[in-house]
């Protein structure tokens, strides 16, 4: 039985240059050891082997895009906000990016803050936000807009909702908020419909949604990543939060994107595994279908079905510098914050590149924070 991590990966790769090379015997004698393997036990480790090796079959088989769908359509978007609430890593950069905003309003009267936020989901990022800024020194926002961008998968009525809670939340707090609904088919074409006032504070925020724009663009049109930058450095921001999920999934080349999806899914499972199982098994069974379906999308799917494409952090600072971006220390309250989450286990990690805040997992970098 093959349980060393190095074997497992050699094989696994072994049979993904046996299905790109459509050798379909050696592929499948490969997933007979590794399927082998998967069933031997119940640990991360083995999910992990069983949904690389079910999404080589499925791409040996051409189904790859159908499988996904399947998938996404077998998890609720409801169910996976309720188990993502309680992930570290989004806690974490809920806290730093709060943090981050409520020290650039600081000493500003009559604030009027805009916050659009790609990728809102449900909101319930801004609530703390919102409760904090209300007992600022200077006074609550005089006026305060978020514009919730969100990808046609979130149907306008949930946006709407969205907002409906966020003003009521608002208003208990004695914050006077507008919300403006945008959803759209892709995140480069996105921008906000309105305005508070010139002289808007305006805050951009992104949190690990960026590894669904394309990095390269169809014949003779620009790159949607660049698209998605010169739009916004266009709006001149007072602010921008990034927060990405980092890993090198950007090659061209299947082999390389693949082991580096291996290296990283792995490592996510047993960082969720061992963090989630004691607090909320169900929830962690939940987990391991949303990382199933990633893993289906990651391996199986190409071209425009290729939803999950990751890239490094570096990249990330790369194009945000080539836009006109510039970089801000990260403050050491709001690295204080992340602490009260990510030193909560002994194998949590972080530390600081090139002002960018990187959390990991036995010095596996997974996450990068910035503010520009």
């Amino acid at each position: 039985a093959r349980s060393d991590g190095a074997d497992l990966e050699g094989l696994l790769v072994a049979c993904a240059e046996a299905v790109a090379a459509n050798d379909s015997a050696q592929a499948y004698e490969l997933v007979e050891e590794l399927t082998s393997f998967a069933y031997s036990g119940e640990s991360s480790l083995h999910r992990a082997v069983l949904y690389f090796t079910n999404a080589l079959v499925a791409r040996l088989r051409g189904y790859g895009a159908q499988m996904y769908r399947i998938m996404s359509k077998e998890v609720s978007t409801r169910q996976t906000l309720a188990v993502q609430m309680n992930l570290p890593v989004l806690r974490a950069t809920e806290f730093f990016a709060n943090q981050t905003i409520l020290e650039a309003c600081r000493g500003q009267r009559n604030l009027k803050l805009h916050i659009v936020d790609y990728g809102i989901f449900y909101g319930c990022q801004w609530p703390s936000l919102i409760e904090a800024l209300s007992q600022r020194d200077e006074g609550p926002p005089k006026k305060m807009m978020i514009t919730g961008i969100e990808l046609t998968s979130i149907a306008e009525a949930s946006m709407r909702q969205t907002g409906e809670g966020l003003i009521a939340y608002a208003k208990s707090c004695g914050v006077p908020l507008e919300f403006q609904p945008v959803v759209s088919n892709t995140w480069e074409k996105a921008e906000p419909r309105y305005h508070l006032s010139s002289d808007e504070f305006l805050v951009i925020n992104c949190k690990l949604r960026m590894r669904h724009l394309r990095e390269d663009g169809y014949i003779l049109m620009e790159s949607p990543r660049k698209i998605f930058f010169k739009n916004i450095a266009r709006l001149k921001p007072a602010l921008f939060v990034q927060c990405v999920v980092t890993t090198d999934l950007s090659s061209p080349f299947f082999i390389h994107r693949f082991r580096e999806a291996w290296r990283d899914i792995h490592i996510r499972m047993e960082q969720i595994e061992e963090t989630m199982q004691v607090i909320d098994p169900p929830k962690l069974e939940y987990l391991n279908r949303l990382m199933e379906k990633t893993v289906m999308n990651m391996v199986a799917c190409e071209g425009a079905d290729r939803i999950e494409r990751l890239s490094s952090y570096k990249t990330w600072n790369y194009l945000a510098t080539r836009a006109g971006f510039e970089k801000l220390p990260i403050s050491n309250q709001a690295l204080q914050m992340v602490k009260v989450v990510w030193t909560s286990h002994k194998k949590f990690t972080y530390g600081m590149d090139e002002k960018w805040l990187l959390l990991g997992w036995k010095d596996v970098t997974l996450t990068a924070m910035s503010a520009w």
